[in-house]
């Protein structure tokens, strides 16, 4: 037994001695493990004296923890993993800090400056940049697929592995056919010496990046570098294949440290915008496609400015609030900048705000991902319920950091009631009670009938008629009572006079609804009654300037006498109408009086609306596409315009007096007035850009003129501007 342990411990010491001396000698395989590619580019170009650097960023793990390494990097194709040879390529060293790019000739683990050493962290792994340079070697023979690899030794030279990434970077030559590649650079961005650059052929900068390179000047001459190789400061230098369908769309600035993204630029149709370069398919080979610093600085990635601040908001339900705004603008986005308001607020950016108020809005950046400096107006929605709101605005671009806008506390009350009139408006003293019915609008379920200030018991009929019950202790005694509603969170109507009579009494009975008519010509009339018992002299009709009356509707004038016979006035149909010659809202009350026997009174109101336009214009299209027609409207005399949509002949109509609402230039996102029908424009432009449209549909189109504005708005509508267009046929995709 002790012999066999004896020959036991030789045989391990002969395997021991064996194993140290190959590692002495440097025989030890590549093996394709514990080397995980984070950048690693998909392409790299090749010739002797056409070199640029191969650089990747990568994690080594299973290591010893806590240990400093030697390494040098190369690149192997697949049939040298699992041999002793690492391949070929010039190292390219970047120390661990980042700050220190060194290039040689001559890789060593044992000789200073063909190495460079890292080391690893408690887990035994280590994160950082790699690099090489091609050579004239036949591992990067265009075509060939090229696996990075470290040559790892100890701190004293001793060869302990060799690892080959788990990506391959595809080998092209320089020149002009589609199986090529050619060069692409920027002699001088913004962005930080020693950091690397990679360039993605999409605007999301997912998956591998076309190439990686690093930003000059690294100190670090390279040998028989391409021709135009700049180490200008901020420059890079890469290449792209000539089959590159998508072109170069995204690129990105990175941190040599923390490989964090620190800039970006994008062009959603990679062609870029200062010299109109196309990567598209390039095929210029070794001339430089040269990016301008002004179409790719790399300072900074997609980001949303907001200036300003938002108001506090109040407002009467029913009715929208005023507006604030605030001013906001983006860059490099890769996606539309979406705008969306709490509940309870709408938003919109049209010029001053008076129109367009949508739910949310969707901005489009530029080709180069620019949105430009656009003011946001924020109003509570005229459907918002009676309460206290606030919250944000949220304004985001996937992947900008979204921005908050915060909409201060926000009230929204009941609407003041108005009340128009009083049936019966009159009684004898000392009759029996009764039921006071009161005519108006605004009310609410919550609104109450006061009679001399003393809330009666209310039932609410609907938002024009209120009900209460009068009980005779209130009409014993003759005089006139002052009759209002009021509103909880709302306030109180204009009084209208109730009269106990012991004599006369006057009865009116009245449901006038507001009047509109055109500056200079009168309105449509509407007629109430009056009657009267036991009066002594005549009784007088007389109203607010601007208001006309009439027995006949034919015959106007300011004011009216009405004489009763034998003491009596018999029901009388009284006309009114306004007739006014300046745009602006008239109110007051109409009068109807007699001696010994009171006034009673009937609120009236009503607008002067701007002149209705006089004719109609033409409408156009251009740019159809699969989601978006642009119609270009032009000849109508109005001095704004609303534009409808549908998939069907338009049959919705604008009211004279009333904003339009629901308005978007998304047809997916207007608000739909009925079978389909949506605003897409309201403004005083001549053009509009529809999109959320579908594809081969048939779009139809009215365009309507209009004077004035909110109250004061006039349409045309008994003729518009129509028109149809039809989308195109999407794009087909590659599956």
């Amino acid at each position: 037994m002790k012999s066999c342990n004896f020959i036991t411990k030789y045989l391990l010491l002969f395997v021991m001695v064996i194993f140290t001396s190959l590692n002495a000698l440097g025989q030890i395989n590549v093996t394709q493990s514990n080397f995980t590619g984070l950048v690693v580019p998909k392409a790299i170009g090749s010739g002797t004296s056409t070199r640029l650097p191969v650089l990747f960023r990568a994690t080594l793990s299973s290591l010893t923890a806590n240990t400093t390494y030697r390494y040098y990097p190369q690149g192997a194709i697949s049939t040298q993993i699992g041999t002793t040879n690492p391949g070929a390529g010039n190292p390219m060293f970047i120390n661990s800090a980042g700050t220190t790019f060194t290039y040689s000739t001559a890789p060593s683990v044992t000789t200073a400056g063909g190495y460079e050493t890292f080391t690893t962290d408690a887990n035994g792994s280590y994160t950082g940049w790699f690099g090489f340079v091609y050579t004239s070697n036949a591992n990067f023979t265009a075509g060939n697929v090229i696996y990075p690899t470290l040559t790892i030794a100890n701190s004293s030279g001793t060869i302990l592995n060799r690892r080959a990434l788990d990506l391959g970077i595809t080998v092209y030559a320089f020149g002009t056919a589609s199986t090529n590649c050619s060069f692409i650079q920027s002699t001088g961005s913004s962005a930080t010496a020693k950091n690397f650059v990679a360039l993605y052929e999409n605007v999301s900068g997912t998956g591998r990046p076309v190439a990686v390179t690093c930003v000059e000047n690294i100190s670090a001459a390279i040998g028989s570098a391409v021709t135009g190789y700049s180490t200008s400061a901020g420059a890079w230098n890469a290449i792209i294949p000539n089959n590159l369908t998508t072109g170069v769309k995204r690129i990105e600035q990175i941190d040599v440290a923390s490989g964090s993204i620190v800039g970006c630029a994008v062009s959603s149709s990679g062609v870029w915008a200062t010299g109109n370069v196309n990567t598209v398919n390039a095929a210029t080979g070794t001339t430089a496609l040269a990016i301008s610093s002004t179409d790719a600085p790399l300072n900074s990635c997609s980001s949303i400015t907001v200036t300003g601040s938002v108001s506090a908001l109040s407002t009467t339900f029913g009715t929208a609030s005023s507006n604030s705004s605030f001013s906001i603008s983006a860059s490099n986005l890769v996606n539309n900048l979406v705008i969306t308001p709490p509940s309870g607020f709408e938003i919109s950016s049209t010029s001053g705000g008076a129109t367009g108020y949508a739910s949310s809005l969707s901005l489009t950046p530029s080709n180069s991902g620019v949105v430009a400096n656009t003011t946001i107006y924020v109003r509570i929605a005229a459907s918002t319920t009676v309460g206290t709101y606030s919250g944000n605005i949220v304004c985001s671009s996937s992947p900008a950091t979204t921005k908050n806008v915060a909409i201060p506390s926000s009230t929204v009350s009941n609407p003041i009631p108005v009340l128009s009139s009083l049936n019966p408006s009159g009684i004898i003293a000392g009759g029996s009670s009764f039921t006071l019915t009161v005519n108006g609008s605004s009310f609410v379920s919550s609104s109450v009938i006061n009679w001399n200030g003393s809330a009666l018991t209310t039932t609410f009929v609907n938002s024009t008629q209120l009900t209460a019950n009068v009980s005779s202790t209130l009409i014993a005694n003759a005089g006139t009572v002052t009759v209002t509603v009021s509103t909880p969170s709302g306030g109180t109507s204009s009084s209208s006079n109730f009269i106990i009579s012991s004599g006369g009494l006057i009865t009116v009975s009245a449901t006038l609804t507001p009047f509109n008519c055109v500056a200079g010509s009168p309105s449509s009339s509407q007629s109430y009654t009056v009657s009267g018992t036991n009066l002594s002299s005549d009784l007088s009709v007389s109203g607010p300037a601007n208001y006309e009356f009439s027995l006949n509707g034919s015959t106007w004038s300011s004011s009216l006498t009405l004489s009763p016979v034998s003491s009596t006035l018999s029901s009388t149909t009284v006309y009114v109408r306004l007739n006014a010659s300046v745009v602006g809202t008239y109110a007051g009350t109409i009068s109807n009086a007699s001696t010994d026997a009171g006034t009673q009174t009937i609120a009236v109101t009503g607008n002067a609306l701007n002149q209705e336009p006089s004719s109609i214009g033409a409408v156009a299209f251009s740019g159809n596409s699969s989601s978006s027609i642009t119609a270009n409207f032009t000849g109508g005399n109005g001095s704004s315009r609303i534009v409808v949509v549908s998939t069907a002949p338009v049959s919705y109509q604008p009211v004279d007096g009333a904003t339009s609402t629901g308005v978007n230039a998304n047809y997916l996102l207007a608000t739909d007035k009925g079978a389909g029908d949506k605003i897409v424009y309201d403004g005083t432009g001549n053009t509009v850009s529809v999109v959320g449209l579908s594809p081969l549909t048939t779009y139809y189109f009215a365009v309507y003129e209009y004077n004035g504005s909110g109250v004061f708005t006039n349409y045309l509508t008994s003729s518009s501007t129509i028109g149809n267009a039809s989308t195109i046929s999407s794009e087909p995709t590659l599956s």
